[in-house]
């Protein structure tokens, strides 16, 4: 028994049709989101990558805004820069973890070393969404 002509052409409409919506969508998605796959995933899982820059010496640490940062016993995160005073949260993650303590800090003071918590700290750089800092040293707390 043939085919009729209404029969084929309706047949290669339902093959084609969706073929033709799915590089549709695969193109309307590269056009709208046309950022290189690597800095989806590097945002995506910026605190594993950051811990093996090979270009941070070992006793330097980068806090970057809103991201908390372990240090020993204590978690920092950089909150921000605002009137030449650095703006950060501690966490004392052997009493309270989820509670910050706020903490200020003028730029001055900061280069010439401050203590949080246990550590002490040295202001190396810092820009508006990261704080480049050198530990000094680590106190034991008895």
């Amino acid at each position: 028994m043939p085919f009729s002509s209404q029969k084929k052409s309706l047949g290669i409409i339902l093959i084609f049709t969706p073929l033709v919506i799915a590089f549709a969508i695969a193109f309307y998605n590269s056009a709208k989101n046309p950022v290189k796959p690597y800095f989806r995933f590097k945002n995506k899982f910026r605190n594993v990558i950051d811990e093996s820059l090979p270009s941070l010496p070992s006793d330097q640490v980068i806090l970057e805004k809103d991201i908390k940062k372990i240090i020993g016993k204590t978690g920092l995160v950089f909150k921000g820069l605002s009137q030449g005073a650095i703006h950060i949260e501690l966490y004392l993650l052997e009493f309270d973890s989820d509670m910050p303590y706020p903490k200020k800090f003028t730029k001055e003071a900061a280069r010439d070393g401050i203590w949080i918590d246990n550590v002490q700290l040295q202001l190396v750089k810092v820009k508006e969404n990261k704080l480049r800092l050198k530990i000094l040293g680590v106190r034991e707390l008895n």
